[in-house]
């Protein structure tokens, strides 16, 4: 927020308030001071700067993004440097903007910027726009693809969780894949087991949160066989509780036949707190978007389970009531 005037980034919220609702006070605080900045004054910096900041924060303002938009709109594409476009595209991710203007904008940005300008954390973050954006401009992937070529040695392990991602999302995307270049498929039989070995490093780390163990001992108080934090073999990643379908014959009985149980899915359950939405929402951001994407690209029965839903839920009663008509759900 270094972009907003001193004044704008100070707050009368008092400190005895919870923490969350101060911090909304503060960003709506702030959002408001940006909004009050007449768009022919804001810079490419200026713009990047608080796209990134909002989003960083996971603060989605509909009437502050097409505030920027206009911003942005007064520049020339040319103007931006490739670190203040790859923030840009990043934030837009993050929130899980496919349809805001700024996309196609910096976009085209994007794919006019040689790249021999991208450095290795700009690259990564273009990369894993394009998967959460499912951006399939040919320019743009030939871009990422000849910057990936140039910097993928020089990475660091969160700039190559990135690239995972970006490869699994061309694996997993038929219209990802038709639209990269033809070089995409080298760089992934030279980089993409490093790039795997980076994500799992870091999703195996992952602990269970208090709100997950509800859900699990909710699960097995049933006698429900589940396996919490085990890795999908195929993506790498992390799942929160891993349901047996075969497990399901004992509490629902749609699943008490061999053919139903045969044909049942595998069933990932993923525990979402609030870090996994954008502030003040119930939409999801783009990282919990894209998990959500691949695993059931490959055949999950993906189960969310929001905060908010379960944090309603008083009695034991009711969270089994709730988590059957979850997982009878054919949705």
């Amino acid at each position: 927020f270094a972009s907003l005037p001193a004044t704008a980034r100070l707050s009368s919220v008092p400190a005895k308030e919870p923490q969350q609702l101060q911090k909304q006070k503060v960003l709506a605080h702030m959002a408001k001071a940006a909004m009050a900045m007449p768009p022919q004054k804001m810079g490419p910096q200026a713009v990047a700067n608080l796209l990134n900041g909002f989003a960083s924060a996971g603060w989605d303002d509909d009437a502050l993004v097409e505030h920027l938009s206009s911003a942005a709109r007064l520049l020339s594409k040319g103007a931006f440097t490739p670190a203040e476009v790859a923030m840009s595209l990043q934030a837009l991710a993050v929130l899980h903007l496919p349809s805001s203007s700024l996309v196609e904008f910096f976009s085209r940005a994007a794919s006019l910027t040689s790249a021999d300008r991208w450095s290795p954390e700009e690259t990564a973050n273009l990369a894993w726009t394009c998967a959460v954006l499912r951006l399939t401009d040919r320019a743009l992937l030939l871009i990422v693809c000849d910057a990936l070529a140039r910097n993928l040695m020089a990475m660091n392990r969160d700039s190559l969780r990135q690239v995972h991602q970006f490869f699994t999302t061309c694996d997993l995307d038929p219209e990802m894949r038709a639209a990269a270049p033809s070089s995409l498929g080298l760089l992934q039989d030279l980089d993409a087991s490093k790039c795997r070995q980076a994500f799992v490093s870091v999703a195996s780390q992952v602990q269970s949160s208090q709100l997950q163990q509800d859900v699990a001992e909710t699960l097995r108080s049933l006698g429900i066989e589940l396996t919490e934090e085990s890795m999908d073999p195929a993506t790498g990643y992390t799942l929160d509780i891993r349901i047996n379908p075969f497990a399901l014959a004992k509490v629902l009985p749609a699943a008490k036949s061999l053919t139903a149980l045969l044909s049942m899915p595998r069933i990932a359950l993923e525990v979402d707190g609030p870090f996994h939405f954008r502030m003040r929402t119930q939409q999801p951001l783009g990282s919990t978007i894209l998990k959500r994407r691949h695993l059931r690209a490959i055949g999950y029965k993906l189960v969310s389970v929001p905060y908010w839903e379960w944090d309603k839920l008083k009695s034991r009663a009711d969270k089994t009531r709730y988590l059957l008509d979850c997982l009878a759900d054919d949705k």
